[in-house]
């Protein structure tokens, strides 16, 4: 169960539904007054890779731009929501305070 710290996390790209597949929302990199936040991913990047490949790329450079850019903020990655019937799952990265 996600405690209240993890429900008021900044959703920095949240996607839209296309068809059959989700598309990576424009990613806000202005998050660093958030102590937590979200980044969420495809749950079928496997599959996308193989039907969508300009779709899972277009996947990787949005999360690779969010990873790297809030990583050299002092945000590390701990811990990964999974909403499979949903097709989505979460990265929560967190700063710790002395950041």
């Amino acid at each position: 169960m996600r405690d209240s710290t993890v429900m008021s996390a900044v959703l920095v790209n949240p996607s839209t539904i296309a068809g059959e597949w989700l598309e990576p929302g424009r990613p806000t990199l202005d998050g660093d007054s958030s102590r937590r936040l979200l980044v969420e991913i495809p749950t079928s990047f496997t599959d996308m890779q193989v039907r969508r490949p300009e779709l899972a790329l277009a996947w990787r450079m949005t999360t690779r731009t969010i990873f790297q850019t809030y990583f050299a903020r002092g945000f590390r990655a701990v811990d990964f929501f999974l909403a499979r019937e949903a097709g989505r799952g979460q990265y929560l990265l967190a700063r710790h305070p002395d950041s």
